[in-house]
Order: structure tokens, then sequence, then C-alpha cells
């Protein structure tokens, strides 16, 4: 045997990740909307390597493995802020307060799910305490 030969015997083989369609429509969101660096995207991707070298196809039940913890809360967080979203926009035409009706109007434009909160605490602090300016 050559020494070249046994040299090409001892290498890893090629890293690679296998995973069903909608994981990876799940993970090609998460790329674009979530990630902030380069370093993050190394981190999934070892992370996803690393799942894929039991021979197994990674599913979306791998995905909370893969991305780690913080986007199952941020993804609870969207959750909550769309179903606020919703009760406003159905109790909207029942509001007969002026202010309350451009409250609701006010939150329905505000897509950041931190921002809405913010703007709904803020409201509902005005309304305890009286029209004092915050």
């Amino acid at each position: 045997m050559k020494l070249a030969e046994l040299f090409l015997d001892q290498h890893d083989p090629v890293d690679k990740i296998t995973m069903d369609i909608p994981l990876f429509l799940r993970m090609l969101e998460y790329a674009r909307e979530d990630v902030e660096n380069d370093e993050t995207l190394h981190v999934v991707t070892q992370k996803a390597a690393e799942l894929t070298k039991a021979n197994k196809l990674l599913t979306m039940e791998d995905y909370n493995a893969i991305i780690g913890q913080k986007a199952l809360a941020e993804d609870a967080v969207d959750d909550a802020h769309k179903q606020k979203r919703e009760l406003a926009k159905s109790k909207l035409d029942s509001l007969r307060d002026p202010a309350d009706k451009n409250f609701v109007k006010g939150y329905l434009r505000i897509e950041d799910p931190v921002q809405a909160n913010l703007y709904w605490r803020k409201y509902n602090l005005k309304r305890i305490l009286g029209n004092i300016p915050l």
C-alpha cells in the first residue's frame, strides 16, 4: 500500500446534512429572518451535521436541537402577538370609545411583537392613571 492510499483511508468522511423539506424551509426562514452573523450560521450548521452523523434524516422535531431554546421562546412571543392581533381585529368594530378605537388601530400597525407589547402596556397604564402624558 502506498503512503497516499493509507492517508486517504484515514481521513474523515465529508460532512453532510440531510433534512426533510419542511425543516429545510424553516431553516431558510431562520437564516433570512433571525441570523445576525456568520458565527451563528456556523454553529447551527455544526449542530445539524452532528445530528445527521447518526445517519438520520432531520425533521421539524430536530429544529429545537439545532437552533436552541432562544428560537423556541421567540416563536412563542410571535404566536402570542398573532393571537392578540387577531383578538384586536375582531373587537375593533365593537369598540365605542374613539380613544380605544385609535389605540387598537395604532396597535395593529405595529408589526414588531416587542414594540407592540410596549405600546399596549403604555396605553393600559394611561387608562389606569388617567390622561397623564407618558
